[in-house]
């Protein structure tokens, strides 16, 4: 399973791309690529032009005053698997450290503010925060349940973090930063999704927490790309190497994904499935894919 294109060449035979709805302070620039991006998918889709199967990941900022009228305009589209939602508030969850945030839009955007003016962009922000993010969590409870779409709370820093994510439908803690927050959904019975490179890496890239040190306390329980489709098998025999068995590491990117996004047909091998396989070899250490059959037919 994936998230995001480019995957066959990585043994990938099922993909959610992960399409961003709704702006955070970017001038719009996803908003007005969303439809493009969706229709052009459904086009492609539709002419048999996909060699693997495609469905949607809707990522959705919950602090967009504009957010309502894209959700509406494409909740109902058949191929959507799973929405997470997220809350990139500047001084909490994922940029609690106010520092690392400015100095992380200073390299990405090139965005420079005086003193006065970070102070009035955090407060705008805060606002903004206040006013549109509890009605958009009630909003994506009620389109969700009644669709039976899986719902996924982002980057969960604490444990009320997650509680909140719990009381609001979820079950599912995508990229928890701390192991605190971690433990909690596990005790909440929320399954856990974790990057496959952070394992690959040995560590998050930003300093959150490691997503090894969570497979080794049993509180992962699915790992995607997070952008980097080759990381999946690397990261399966990452664990390998720490001691892992196999089928339950591989699990992590076949059988557990598959189970939690409703897909009945695949993820297992097992008569009357999908039959996606892949043959691998192991060269120094790295998993390098042979062989790729999807529905039984072969494509390397």
């Amino acid at each position: 399973m994936e998230e995001i294109t480019r995957g066959r060449s990585h043994g990938i035979t099922t993909v959610l791309d992960a399409i961003a709805l709704g702006d955070y302070d970017i001038a719009g620039t996803r908003t007005a690529l969303l439809n493009t991006m969706i229709d052009g998918l459904s086009a492609a889709r539709a002419s048999h032009l996909l060699k693997v199967d495609h469905y949607l990941h809707f990522r959705c900022e919950l602090s967009d005053p504009g957010l309502l009228p894209i959700v509406e305009r494409h909740i109902d589209n058949p191929n959507l698997r799973l929405v997470s939602v997220m809350d990139h508030t500047p001084g909490q969850r994922q940029w609690q450290n106010l520092t690392l945030y400015r100095e992380f839009r200073r390299k990405k955007n090139a965005r420079v503010w005086s003193e006065d003016e970070f102070a009035l962009y955090i407060d705008e922000r805060r606002q903004h925060q206040l006013q549109h993010v509890p009605p958009a969590r009630r909003m994506f409870r009620r389109l969700c349940q009644e669709r039976l779409i899986c719902l996924a709370s982002h980057d969960d820093t604490t444990p009320r973090d997650v509680e909140q994510s719990h009381e609001n439908g979820i079950t599912i803690s995508e990229f928890p930063t701390t192991i605190e927050a971690a433990r909690r959904a596990r005790e909440l019975g929320m399954s856990i999704v974790m990057g496959a490179p952070n394992v690959v890496l040995g560590g998050s890239h930003s300093g959150n927490v490691s997503a090894t040190d969570l497979a080794d306390e049993g509180l992962v329980d699915v790992l995607t790309s997070d952008y980097v489709p080759g990381s999946l098998l690397q990261a399966a025999f990452a664990l390998t190497a720490r001691g892992f068995e196999l089928a339950p590491a591989i699990a992590l990117i076949t059988k557990r994904p598959a189970e939690l996004l409703g897909f009945t047909d695949r993820g297992r091998i097992a008569p009357g499935l999908h039959a996606d396989l892949l043959r691998v070899r192991l060269i120094d250490g790295v998993p390098v894919v042979r062989n790729i059959w999807v529905g039984g037919k072969q494509y390397l």
